[in-house]
Formats: structure tokens, sequence, C-alpha cells
């Protein structure tokens, strides 16, 4: 057990790890997990059952994230625009090798209703021709109260990030309120937000 390890970015609280070594039936060694658990984002990530090949470096761990507060996540991802306030739960399939570490299909659904802030003169520049349709969805997420929010991510070890992001839900200042289903999908570099 360690009670905190500094990051830089999102410090990690009460981690808790219990393993246990023990060979395949060829006789290849093998590191599982028995449980595994981290305060992380506000809220926590555990790891129930996963392995861990020390002869490749090969490791598979499905992650169960629970109550991660979405301010905290959307710090990093480096768009200052973006905030947003909820709290997620999902599960992040985590995969690790010689290459580095990879997640892929990673999906976080927010637990109850919430608000995203998109404010962005530099998306409405380069939406500019984009038309009627694109500057009502960036009005309407310049104050988007959101029923739900889902989120899917990939990481590969190599290359960039892709992140979805799906929400209904209204702004109450935009068409009276009129109910929007929005779908974003951000391709770059979220190697501060995977750290």
């Amino acid at each position: 057990r360690i009670a905190r390890i500094e990051t830089g970015l999102e410090d990690i609280t009460g981690f808790e790890l219990r393993y246990r070594l023990d060979a395949t039936d060829d006789g290849t060694p093998r590191v599982y997990t028995e449980a595994l658990g981290m305060n992380i984002a506000g809220g926590r990530i555990t790891a129930e059952s996963g392995s861990f090949d020390p002869t490749t470096g090969a490791s598979t761990i499905p992650l169960r994230a629970e109550n991660l507060d979405l301010a905290r996540l959307l710090s990093h991802i480096g768009l200052e625009e973006l905030t947003g306030v909820g709290q997620l739960n999902g599960i992040i399939p985590f995969t690790m090798s010689v290459s580095g570490a990879s997640i892929e299909g990673a999906t976080l659904q927010a637990n109850a209703p919430g608000i995203v802030t998109y404010r962005s003169a530099r998306a409405r520049e380069a939406l500019a021709t984009g038309g009627e349709s694109v500057n009502l969805m960036l009005d309407a997420l310049e104050d988007f109260h959101y029923d739900t929010l889902g989120l899917t991510l990939s990481k590969p070890a190599e290359g960039d990030t892709a992140i979805t992001l799906r929400m209904e839900g209204s702004n109450p200042a935009v068409l009276d309120g009129n109910p929007f289903d929005i779908n974003i999908s951000l391709t770059g570099d979220a190697d501060p937000l995977l750290q």
C-alpha cells in the first residue's frame, strides 16, 4: 500500500496492490493481479484481475473507473476552453507491452446530468465555413446542460489518441432550450491525460 504518489499531473492516493506469482500450464512465469486500486481525479480506479508476463513485458488489465471528475480529466486534454461538471464511470482496457502502453475502446459514462462549456474563438474561426448548423452547435456548447454524456477513448502504443464525446441535452439560451444530440471526435496527443 502506498499513501500518496505525486505524478506532477494528478496525484494518486490510497494506492493498493495485491498480487501473486505463479506459472501457466507450460511453466511460463506470470504475475497475477488479485486487486489493484487507486484514488485519482476525484474518483477511484480499480482492477480485480489481470496478468503480467515478465518474460515479454506484456500485460492486460481491465480497469474500472468510478466517479472520475470530468473537469479534472478535461483539464489534461490540452483544450483550455473546454470545461465540464460531472462524474464518469466505466471500463478502461489497459495493455502494456514492450512497445508501450495502449488503451483500446475505453468507455466512460456520466452517472448524472451535468454541464459542458466550450467557448473557443479559434474553433469558431476554423469552422467559419461550416454554416449555420456548425454555429448553432458552437452556440449550444457555450453552456451545454447534458442529460447523458459518453466518452470513448483509444490510444495505441504509438500514434495519436482518438476520443469521441457524445452528449444529449440543451443550452437554455439557444432555441428556447431545444434538445441537441452532439457527437464530437477529437484526434491528438492526449498523453498527459493517459499518463
